[in-house]
């Protein structure tokens, strides 16, 4: 993970309004998979609530009488997908 900027108070910039606690990305550098990185960098991002009611792109499972969920925030997507 590229870190950009730390404020000194324990949070560090990763981008435009996107800003992580110190030990949140040290504890995300600590993990020895590519997927738990991608997942604990998710939940950092999002939090677990917000990843639970939206799907990547939104759209429905076709197997599934639910309703669609929407999008996660694109802006975060790429954020996601550029760190990983």
């Amino acid at each position: 993970m590229m870190l950009h900027h730390w404020d000194g108070n324990g949070q560090i910039h990763i981008e435009k309004d996107i800003w992580l606690r110190e030990e949140v990305c040290r504890g995300i550098h600590s993990t020895t998979k590519d997927s738990l990185f991608v997942e604990e960098l998710a939940v950092a991002i999002w939090g677990t609530g917000e990843l639970r009611g939206r799907r990547v792109f939104g759209k429905e499972y076709p197997t599934k009488n639910t309703k669609a969920k929407p999008p996660l925030t694109p802006y975060k997507l790429g954020t996601l997908k550029v760190l990983q």
